[in-house]
């Protein structure tokens, strides 16, 4: 039976709130040529490597993008104008890929090549260069890999009952005997923002908002990613929650001053002793998190803002989501 949606838990989840005064600004990119449907295929290579690096796609995105982009140019011939490029001319390219360029390219690597169209063509159509998006019939043969592991709202509850049972001690459990806020401060905040392990390590105290709608800043002082750069609404119970944690760890800078190996080993014994089969990770609590945030009715690019990933890594996320949050869970 599916647990009963609670309006309160409801408005953490889908709340959101843009830190636009604590962004700093995007540096300016030199002023490339306008492209027209008339442009060559070639010409539009530098405008959308200037494209990337404003929506600040990692290194290694990028440069499988552009060489994704080199071998289409080589399919087409750098003179080719984007206006001729067709839904057909692409399907040749793909069929190119699988047959005609000496060793066949495996279907991961086509499905990552159709990625890079769609992304490509699509950034063409929303700047107005093209009329049409020639990729976006397109169809992925996605390489069927196993779905990532999420927590079911029993197990959620078996986690926070066993949590806050630790927070007041366990005489059952020789090592948690006293109290320790530390698991129950942790996975309250994974479980209502979906950060990643990296993220968490990085809070400090002045990074939490304790006014009536507390609230966490996820900070990346590097420029290139700023777009990450995000503020998560916490629970109004967080913050008791963690004026306990300061009387116990006594932290005076970063809210975590032990390791993330530490927090690792948290998670764990957090769900062997709740009796959860699941390995309880930083992972498998930001599926959740996303997941469950998809459930109460997060609009999509809300969801994607408030996990701080880009579009491209959006594109493979997405539909998992949506397929673990088919089943009530």
């Amino acid at each position: 039976m599916e647990e009963k949606k609670d309006p309160k838990q409801m408005s953490f989840l889908l709340g959101s709130i843009k830190p636009d005064e604590e962004r700093k600004p995007r540096q300016e990119v030199a002023r490339l040529p306008e492209l027209t449907k008339d442009s060559t295929f070639a010409s539009a290579l530098a405008n959308f490597d200037a494209y990337m690096r404003r929506k600040g796609f990692t290194h290694n995105t990028m440069k499988a993008f552009r060489s994704d982009l080199n071998i289409l140019g080589e399919f087409l011939g750098r003179d080719a104008k984007l206006a001729d490029i067709s839904t057909e001319t692409l399907m040749q390219f793909i069929e190119y890929l699988r047959t005609g360029r000496g060793k066949p390219a495996s279907e991961k690597s086509i499905s990552r090549r159709i990625t890079t169209l769609k992304v490509f063509f699509s950034w063409l159509k929303e700047s107005e260069v093209i009329e049409t998006d020639p990729a976006a019939s397109l169809v992925y043969h996605r390489v069927q890999v196993p779905l990532p592991q999420v927590l079911t709202d029993r197990e959620v509850r078996q986690l926070m009952e066993t949590a806050r049972d630790l927070a007041i001690g366990r005489p059952d459990l020789p090592w948690k005997r006293k109290p320790d806020t530390r698991p129950y401060l942790l996975l309250t905040l994974l479980l209502y923002t979906g950060i990643k392990k990296g993220e968490c390590m990085r809070i400090r105290l002045d990074d939490i908002d304790r006014s009536e709608e507390p609230s966490v800043l996820i900070r990346y002082d590097s420029p290139r990613f700023q777009h990450k750069t995000r503020r998560l609404l916490l629970p109004q119970h967080f913050i008791p929650l963690l004026d306990q944690y300061v009387e116990q760890y006594h932290p005076t800078d970063l809210l975590f001053t032990c390791t993330a190996r530490n927090l690792e080993y948290n998670l764990k014994d957090l769900g062997e002793v709740a009796g959860i089969k699941k390995k309880v990770s930083f992972e498998i609590l930001r599926w959740t998190f996303a997941v469950r945030a998809y459930r109460y009715g997060t609009p999509p690019e809300q969801l994607k803002e408030k996990l701080g990933i880009s579009d491209v890594t959006w594109h493979d996320v997405f539909p998992k989501i949506k397929r673990l949050a088919s089943p009530a869970i």
